[in-house]
């Protein structure tokens, strides 16, 4: 064997290393990506999950407090009602009845620091 056969059979070895190298990156970075990929989709689905409880705890609380308005906004109307004023509330509009004479006042809803921002 002369030294050029050997220089050509070397060539030859790190061409065949250079494609092998490519190729096995190329497939490297290919599962990456797909690890990657499912990785911020397990990611994503936790945190949805963990919203959707979030607003199901959230929506459990607003209704015991729509609860308790309720009972209260009764006891105000009962206790009004023994002392001769009748409060009948229909839709926007509050009827407020005394002895004496009738009042109808429309309610216009406030927006109370609570509802800022909220759409």
């Amino acid at each position: 064997m002369n030294v050029s056969n050997t220089q050509n059979i070397i060539n030859l070895i790190y061409a065949i290393m250079l494609v092998s190298g490519l190729v096995g990156g190329f497939f490297a970075l290919k599962r990456g990506k797909r690890v990657d990929s499912a990785a911020m989709q397990n990611d994503a689905i936790l945190a949805l999950q963990a919203q959707v409880a979030s607003m199901k705890d959230e929506l459990r609380d607003l209704k015991d407090e729509n609860t308790r308005l309720k009972q209260t906004l009764e006891t105000v109307k009962l206790a009004l009602l023994r002392r001769g004023i009748h409060v009948t509330i229909d839709n926007e509009t509050i009827i407020v009845t005394d002895k004496n004479e009738e009042v109808t006042t429309p309610l216009t809803p406030r927006k109370t620091a609570s509802t800022h921002g909220k759409a």
